[in-house]
């Protein structure tokens, strides 16, 4: 009977420290889970409150990368020259003082003016034309004519150098629209004489005072002669019409984008332009179009076809002066964007 006692005493004790131990081991388990659960989340909100850090710093980064390139991009819009702009100008115009030329040069962004010789004298030949156009376009803007009206081609306006208007009829009608193209693509005369024909000396004249543009012309003279700085009044009438991007300026942007007796081009870099040419006089009305435009305008006197190398050379050098004031205006800004 003692050892049935003792028996089960000794079961219930053995029964007692396990449920104990795996009391004991449930209890270690879930606390060892509380804790992992506990660490868990406090790496979870150590990991998000980093993700915030995180955020909120490349929000900021994000936000003064942005406000540096505002800064750039609105000093970049402001007028700048660069001190030695004048000085560079005047050696160009000092190491072709054996040619006989003037010239003028308008940077429109940085507001920078250069001149040379600009009231001398030169005959404009064909450069009429740029004007004879700009006439007809602000008429067509204003609404007191019409682009599409047009001209009847007859045999008093039978030109040399008239390499469009001689692959029509006499007779033919041709629009104002188609005109215009053929003076400022391949600077047609004859189509140059129905313009003039239509709109008249007087009316032209009185056009060419508004622009503040000195013209000769008669009835006997239809081009006349005219200065460097009469071709910058046309040009920067011709940037003006550009500028606002219609069906006109689209038309006047490309007649006068081509290579036609276009001189001041070189390389793969271009210009729009009008040329006047009667020997021993060439001239050259040009945009730079580009974000940072320029306008120039270039007289000659020059013996023979000089002015077949002397205008390109000469161009380059200017786009040169150009470039590097625009490069010195560049990292201005930029030290400007990086100061914040």
């Amino acid at each position: 009977m003692k050892f049935y006692k003792l028996f089960i005493f000794l079961s219930i004790s053995i029964i007692l420290l396990g449920s104990v131990l795996v009391a004991n081991q449930i209890y270690m388990k879930e606390k060892i889970e509380f804790l992992e659960k506990t660490e868990q989340r406090k790496q979870e909100e150590m990991n998000s409150k980093l993700n915030y850090e995180e955020s909120m710093l490349k929000k900021e980064l994000f936000e003064l990368e942005l406000r540096r390139k505002e800064l750039f991009s609105e000093c970049m819009k402001m007028p700048y020259t660069s001190s030695n702009l004048e000085n560079s100008f005047e050696n160009l115009s000092r190491k072709y003082a054996d040619k006989d030329f003037s010239f003028m040069y308008f940077d429109i962004k940085n507001e920078f003016l250069y001149s040379f010789q600009e009231n001398k004298i030169y005959y404009g030949a064909s450069l009429i034309k740029l004007l004879e156009s700009l006439y007809l376009i602000n008429y067509a803007m204003a609404g007191s004519i019409s682009l599409d009206d047009t001209l009847v081609y007859k045999k008093e306006h039978i030109s040399d150098y008239s390499l469009c208007l001689e692959n029509h009829s006499l007779g033919e009608s041709l629009s104002l629209k188609t005109l215009i193209s053929y003076m400022l693509s391949f600077s047609d005369n004859a189509a140059h004489e129905m313009i003039f024909e239509y709109i008249g000396i007087d009316a032209l004249k009185s056009y060419a005072s508004f622009l503040n543009v000195t013209l000769s012309i008669t009835s006997n003279e239809h081009f006349g002669n005219l200065t460097a700085l009469s071709g910058m009044n046309i040009l920067k009438e011709t940037y003006r019409v550009l500028s606002l991007h219609n069906s006109y300026s689209e038309l006047l942007s490309s007649s006068m984008n081509n290579s036609y007796y276009n001189f001041l081009n070189f390389e793969e870099t271009t210009f729009l332009h009008k040329y006047g040419f009667t020997s021993p006089y060439y001239n050259e009305l040009g945009i730079y179009n580009s974000t940072y435009p320029y306008l120039i305008s270039l007289f000659t006197n020059l013996p023979s076809l000089e002015y077949q190398t002397f205008i390109p050379e000469f161009s380059k050098e200017v786009f040169s002066i150009y470039q590097s004031n625009l490069k010195e205006k560049e990292d201005y800004c930029n030290s400007v964007k990086n100061s914040v």
